[in-house]
């Protein structure tokens, strides 16, 4: 019995087909399964994954691009990461593909719109951050599930601009005149931590200046009242969700410059990274 083996069970021929073809790349990029709990964890996957594709048969392109990521958990992580992850997707299969909603909000993308990279449980993921604005007061407000650290990053990239709104070329009375809602999509889930502070101060001023962000283009990093970029950590899972999503370009701090270094250049092919050491230098580039 090898790794392609039985698909006695499955009740339609295209789930047989995907199991046959995620079964054999696995095989590729992993070697020939020995028998025991290696081989049962690849049948697992395998399985668990054509089982997706059959919900949506479009998922198969964007499964067989991610597998090289379980090649890096089980050199990095072993099985028993790799077989806990299997029963993460099971459980949260949304999480790991897009659902509608993150779907849509992908297609939409405009002005207020920014895509920013996050760590999670089962490694990197984008996340889009959204702003508008209404007639009203200078009030903000946030939803999608947002933690408090992440109200924070919200908060601090809000007073920012409302402290340099000549970085942007807006007048101060703005600040007074509107109300400004930050949503991040995928609502269900929780969401937390400091890493999207430049990707909010980003989705505020692109919803004031009416300009989408140049394409292609996603940022992780944190922010501080004097607009300073500071580093981050999951660098190598925010890539590869950044390269399975599409994105070329990538906007970090400065100082993560040694974490990209440090990763293999299979993983950052075709990828761009623009240091950054302040929000200032964060905006001139997206709005160039």
């Amino acid at each position: 019995e090898d790794v392609v083996a039985s698909t006695e069970d499955t009740t339609s021929l295209y789930h047989g087909v995907a199991y046959s073809k995620i079964a054999t790349e696995l095989t590729n990029q992993l070697g020939e399964p020995e028998k025991g709990d290696r081989h049962k964890t690849m049948m697992q996957m395998g399985n668990m994954l054509s089982v997706i594709c059959d919900n949506d048969p479009k998922l198969l392109t964007t499964i067989m691009k991610g597998l090289p990521f379980v090649q890096t958990l089980i050199e990095e992580r072993g099985l028993e990461e790799v077989e806990r992850a299997m029963n993460y997707i099971t459980q949260n299969s949304t999480y790991i593909f897009p659902s509608k909603e993150l779907k849509a909000a992908m297609k939409i993308a405009g002005p207020g719109v920014v895509t920013g990279l996050a760590w999670t449980e089962m490694g990197g993921e984008i996340l889009f951050i959204e702003c508008s604005t209404s007639e009203g007061q200078g009030h903000l407000s946030t939803t999608g599930n947002l933690g408090d650290v992440m109200k924070e990053s919200a908060t601090i990239a809000y007073q920012w601009l409302k402290a340099n709104p000549e970085k942007i070329g807006v007048e101060p009375k703005v600040f007074k005149e509107k109300d400004f809602h930050i949503h991040v999509p995928e609502g269900a889930i929780p969401k937390d931590g400091p890493s999207a502070g430049i990707t909010m101060v980003t989705a505020i001023a692109s919803a004031l200046k009416n300009q989408s962000i140049k394409k292609g283009v996603a940022m992780t990093g944190e922010t501080t009242l004097r607009g300073k970029v500071l580093p981050v950590g999951g660098i190598k899972e925010k890539i590869l969700a950044a390269k399975r999503a599409g994105i070329h370009t990538i906007v970090i701090s400065s100082e993560n410059r040694r974490d990209i270094e440090d990763i293999k250049d299979i993983y950052i092919k075709g990828l761009t990274f623009h240091y950054v050491d302040t929000v200032d230098e964060v905006l001139k580039f997206v709005f160039e």
